[in-house]
C-alpha cells in the first residue's frame, strides 16, 4: 500500500512539471524502475479523455495485464475474462486507451 501511495505521488509530480502526459508518465516510471525493489508495476490512470494502462514486471509469470476492444469500449484487466480475443499488454510497455481504440508505446 505504502509504495503505491507513493507511486501516485510521484506521478502527480510529474503530471504538474510535464505538459504530456506521456513524457510524464514514462518520467515516473523510469524513477520507480531505477529503484528495483519490486516484482510488479501495473497501474492504471485517466484523465477523462484518454486511460493509460502500464505494465512492467520483474517476474511475468506472476504479472500480466490485457486489454479487449468490445463494442467501441476498451477493457483492461490482469486476467482475459469471458469470451473473445484479449491482446497481453506487452512488459514494460503503456497502453494510451480512447473509445477508438488503443496505441502502444514502450517505456522500459
Amino acid at each position: 500500500m505504502v509504495f503505491t501511495i507513493v507511486l501516485f505521488a510521484l506521478l502527480l509530480q510529474y503530471l504538474e512539471s510535464e505538459t504530456d502526459p506521456l513524457d510524464a508518465v514514462r518520467g515516473a516510471v523510469h524513477e520507480v524502475a531505477s529503484v528495483g525493489d519490486f516484482t510488479g508495476l501495473n497501474f492504471l490512470l485517466c484523465d477523462g479523455r484518454r486511460m493509460y494502462a502500464f505494465h512492467y514486471s520483474t517476474d511475468p509469470e506472476r504479472h500480466s495485464m490485457y486489454l479487449q476492444n468490445q463494442s467501441g469500449r476498451e477493457l483492461v484487466a490482469s486476467e482475459p475474462l469471458g469470451a473473445g480475443s484479449w491482446e497481453e499488454l506487452p512488459n514494460g510497455s503503456l497502453a494510451v486507451l480512447t473509445p477508438a481504440g488503443h496505441t502502444l508505446a514502450s517505456l522500459i
